[in-house]
């Protein structure tokens, strides 16, 4: 349907499907949680925008970080590997081997953003060649250029 409840469907569609876990007692399933983490840093906007997505990873993160790991790990997009790398270590301090072993995604003289919404700012993050391109008062406050 086009609507529902009164409110219109927005549809999104991907070649490359998130791991899903059955609901019990039907025959829908949802998500896994890691996958819902990272698939947040690939379309921020559909998740209330990039803000939202910092404040969720901030608050309900830490929670999730093996799940996110291996999410991000399997997922098909260096960008987003990058995007996680640099949230997961500014938000929780994380040292894993497998989150650095990322840095092999970062471009150097890309213009690569955090938010891929919103315009390159010149403030970034040199290990992960990423534009901070979002204030947000889970990050650190920014210098400004």
């Amino acid at each position: 349907p086009r609507t529902l409840r009164g409110r219109t469907v927005a549809y999104h569609t991907t070649k490359y499907l998130a791991e899903t876990r059955p609901i019990r007692g039907s025959f829908a399933r949802v998500a896994a949680i890691g996958d819902v983490f990272v698939e947040m840093l690939e379309d921020p906007d559909l998740c209330g925008g990039m803000g939202h997505v910092i404040e969720v990873w901030a608050t309900e993160g830490r929670s999730y970080l093996e799940e996110i790991i291996k999410a991000a790990d399997r997922h098909h997009a260096g960008i987003v590997k990058v995007r996680a790398a640099y949230l997961m270590e500014t938000l929780f301090s994380l040292k894993d081997s497998r989150v650095d072993g990322w840095q092999k995604y970062a471009q150097r003289g890309s213009s690569r953003k955090l938010d891929p919404t919103k315009p390159y700012l010149p403030t970034f993050s040199e290990k992960w060649m990423l534009s901070v391109n979002v204030r947000s008062e889970f990050l650190p406050a920014s210098p400004r250029p």
